[in-house]
C-alpha cells in the first residue's frame, strides 16, 4: 500500500460519512452508465503496472476514447507499454513521464481532459470532481477489511491512520564467498548440497549457495536503519557495507569451517529488515480503528507467511483464533514502546536472534519504561526486575548479601529458593505487593458488591 493510499484511509476511518464513489468491479465490470469513454480525453495514472495494462487494454477493447494519456515516474515500463500499443497501431495514446506528487507535471497533463483513471485503484472520477493534490485515491471504499504488509514502512504507514507502532527496521548483513573447491567437487559427485550450520555461541549461520558459502551473522552493534522514515526516494535499494562489524563472526566461522578462510569474497549485502521489541511481528487488529489488520514487524517474513495469513482470515471471518494469538496481538504493546524505546530494542533483538535462549528471560534495554512511584526503595530491599507492557514488576528479592540478578538455567534458575521463601512467607505470616502496575476496574451499580464478593472471594 503506497503512504498515498494509506492518507486516503485515514480520511476514510475518521469520516462519519463517505460519498459513495464509482468502483470498478474487479477490473471487469465497465457497464455502469458512467463508464462512457468514447470520445474522451482520459488520463491512467497507474498505467504501467499490471492493473493499468488490463484496464487499457479493455478500454481500448470496448471504447474509443479521443486521448489517453498514460502518466508514470517509470520511464522504462513505459518504453514496454510502447511496444504493446505502437503509435501507429494508437495514435491517439500519449505518454507522460511523472509522478502524481509532481504539481506541476501532473497539471500539464491534465490539461483538456475529461476523466481520470486511477487503474492501480480501478476507480475513476471526472476532472470536476478530481483534487490531484489531496491523495490517489484507492478502491478501500468497498473493502470490508483492510489489512497493511507494508515492511519497513510500517511506522509510516501507521502514521497515516493514527497509529504509532513499534516496527523500525534493522540492518542486517551477510557474505557471499567466490566458489570452493570443496564445494565444486562435491557437485561434480553429484552430491547434495551441505547442511546449514548455525552456531549459537557465534551468533551466525553458513550455508552452501553455488558451491560457494553465505555467512549471516547476527553481530552486536548493528544500527535500527531509517528511524524517523524511509527515505522518500528508496525502493528495494541495498545498504553501503560495514564488513568490520562482522569480522569476529567470521574469524570464528573460519574456525569451525576451515575451508571459509581459503576463499575470496564476492559479495558484502547489507539490507534493512523490519523489527519489533521483542521480535515477533504484528500480527491482528489495529488498535481502535474497526476492521483495520496490522500484518507488520516480520523480521522472518517469508516462513510465517501462510500462518500469518490463516490467522488474520480466522480473526476476521470466525471473530477469534484457533490458537492463542496474544504473542503476535498487535495491542501487547502501549504507548510506553516509542519511537527511542523501539530504536533501542529493536537493536537489541536483532543481536539475540541467534544467541542460546532461557525461559524467562528478562531483556535489560531501554528499561525502565514505566516505575512506580516507589521503584528506588523495592531496588534497595533486592529487587530483581521483570517488565510487563512497560512496567518494571519485581520478579523476585535477592536475599541480603547475594546478588540481585538472574543466573538463567534450562531447570532451576538462581531464583528458586528466594521465591520458594516469599512464597511461605506470604502463606504463614502476611505480604505487600505493589500492583501499580496492574489493571484498576470500577465495577458499580446494583449487584456490584455481590458480584464481586463471589468473583474474588
Amino acid at each position: 500500500m503506497s503512504p498515498s493510499a494509506a492518507r486516503l484511509l485515514q480520511e476514510a476511518t475518521s469520516a462519519s460519512v463517505m460519498t459513495p464513489m464509482p468502483i470498478f468491479n474487479q477490473l471487469r465490470d465497465f457497464s455502469q452508465p458512467w463508464m462512457d469513454l468514447n470520445d474522451k480525453a482520459v488520463l491512467v495514472t497507474g498505467g504501467t503496472g499490471s492493473f493499468g495494462k488490463h484496464f487499457i487494454k479493455t478500454v481500448l477493447a470496448q471504447y474509443k476514447p479521443r486521448r489517453l494519456i498514460i502518466f508514470s515516474r517509470d520511464e522504462l515500463k513505459q518504453f514496454e507499454m510502447q511496444q504493446d500499443f505502437p503509435q501507429e497501431k494508437y495514435p491517439f495514446i500519449r505518454y507522460f513521464i511523472g509522478d502524481v506528487r509532481d504539481r506541476d507535471r501532473l497539471e500539464l497533463a491534465l490539461n483538456g481532459v475529461d476523466y481520470v483513471v486511477h487503474a492501480a485503484a480501478m476507480k475513476q472520477v471526472t476532472t470536476a470532481e478530481y483534487n490531484p493534490f489531496e491523495c490517489i485515491r484507492t478502491n478501500v471504499f468497498g473493502a470490508e477489511n483492510v489489512v497493511t504488509a507494508t515492511g519497513s514502512w510500517a511506522r509510516q504507514i501507521a502514521a497515516m491512520v493514527g497509529l504509532d507502532i513499534p516496527v523500525i527496521p534493522v540492518e542486517h548483513q551477510f557474505i557471499v564467498t567466490e566458489p570452493c573447491e570443496e564445494l565444486l567437487k562435491r557437485k561434480e559427485q553429484g552430491l547434495p548440497e551441505m547442511a546449514v550450520l548455525r552456531e549459537s555461541d557465534q551468533s551466525y549461520y553458513l550455508r552452501e549457495e553455488r558451491q560457494g558459502l553465505i555467512i549471516g551473522p547476527y553481530e552486536k552493534g548493528a544500527p535500527a536503519w531509517s528511524v524517523d522514515g524511509v527515505p522518500e526516494a528508496f525502493g528495494q535499494e541495498l545498504l553501503p557495507p560495514d564488513i568490520d562489524r562482522l569480522q569476529v563472526h567470521i574469524d570464528a566461522a573460519i574456525k569451525r569451517v576451515p575451508m571459509l578462510g581459503r576463499v575470496g569474497i564476492k559479495d558484502c549485502v547489507n539490507g534493512p529488515i523490519p523489527y519489533t521489541p521483542d521480535g515477533s511481528p504484528l500480527i491482528g487488529p489495529a488498535p481502535g480503528l474497526r476492521n483495520y489488520w496490522l500484518a507488520e514487524g516480520f523480521s522472518f517474513g517469508i516462513t510465517a507467511a501462510g500462518g500469518a495469513g490463516r490467522l488474520l482470515a480466522e480473526w476476521m471471518v470466525n471473530g477469534e483464533t484457533a490458537v492463542d494469538s496474544w504473542d503476535v496481538d498487535p495491542r501487547r504493546f502501549g504507548a510506553f514502546a516509542n519511537k527511542n524505546y523501539t530504536k533501542i530494542k529493536n537493536e537489541e533483538t536483532y543481536e539475540h536472534v541467534f544467541v542460546l535462549h532461557y525461559p524467562l528471560e528478562e531483556r535489560p534495554a531501554a528499561r525502565p519504561a514505566k516505575a512506580s512511584p516507589i521503584y528506588d526503595r523495592l531496588t534497595a530491599l533486592g529487587a530483581v526486575w521483570g517488565q510487563k507492557f512497560g512496567w518494571e514488576r519485581p520478579n523476585w528479592f535477592a536475599p541480603k548479601g547475594t546478588e540481585p540478578k538472574d543466573v538463567y538455567s534450562f531447570r532451576r534458575g538462581n531464583f528458586f529458593e528466594a521465591a520458594r521463601e516469599e512464597s511461605r512467607a506470604v502463606r504463614e505470616r502476611v505480604g505487600i505487593q505493589d500492583l501499580t502496575g496492574f489493571s484498576k476496574f470500577v465495577v458499580e451499580g446494583k449487584g456490584a458488591e455481590a458480584m464481586l464478593d463471589r468473583l474474588v472471594a
